[in-house]
């Protein structure tokens, strides 16, 4: 009896190691056809969030036009001493032509700038620089007026400045650059009339 129970487990070890089953016999299922469905699956792609590098900021350096300066007065035109001061001495007539005598400090030159008009030195006479000046009667004309002691510290055309004037460094302001060359300014005087 042992060798049968022995053989039994020996049997049955084969059997299972086998993969075969004691018992009756098994029948199949009768078979159906079988109809298949085929599907297409549509695949939809994932969004992957792959990070970007970003760039550091790195500051941006503006520069800004300077602020803009006034347009100085006459007075601040000159600096280190006054403007010139035309004072009208007298009017005359010579042969018919208006002449107009102006008194200025000692060692100012005029000029007459605007065309037809003149001025002429007549020298230093009760302590004033007299100028006679003549031209289109009873009109007002420009003269350049220059005291060679002043300078005005003006740079050239600056972009705080309007187009044509400089930068008066003493006063902060803008004076025409032409007006303020060698201590000199632009100002109205005018030629009387001869007759009644």
């Amino acid at each position: 009896m042992k060798k049968t129970i022995l053989l039994s487990i020996v049997i049955l070890f084969l059997l299972a190691s086998c993969n075969l089953t004691v018992g009756p016999p098994q029948t199949e299922a009768p078979t159906q056809p079988v109809t298949v469905i085929e599907q297409t699956a549509t695949v939809q792609p994932t969004a992957e969030i792959i990070p970007v590098p970003t760039e550091t900021s790195t500051p941006i350096e503006v520069t800004l036009p300077p602020p803009a300066l006034p347009v100085c007065s006459a007075e601040m035109s000159l600096t280190g001493c006054e403007i010139p001061a035309a004072r009208e001495f007298d009017r005359f007539c010579v042969r018919e032509n208006p002449y107009t005598l102006y008194a200025f400090p000692p060692g100012i030159t005029v000029e007459a700038v605007t065309p037809n008009f003149s001025c002429r030195d007549e020298g230093i006479r009760k302590e004033n620089q007299q100028y006679s000046c003549t031209g289109t009667p009873g009109y007002t004309f420009r003269a350049r007026v220059c005291n060679p002691a002043c300078i005005a510290p003006v740079n050239q055309e600056s972009e705080q400045c309007p187009r044509g004037y400089g930068v008066n460094t003493l006063n902060n302001c803008c004076v025409p650059v032409q007006n303020s060359v060698n201590g000199c300014v632009e100002i109205n005087l005018q030629v009387g009339r001869c007759g009644g």
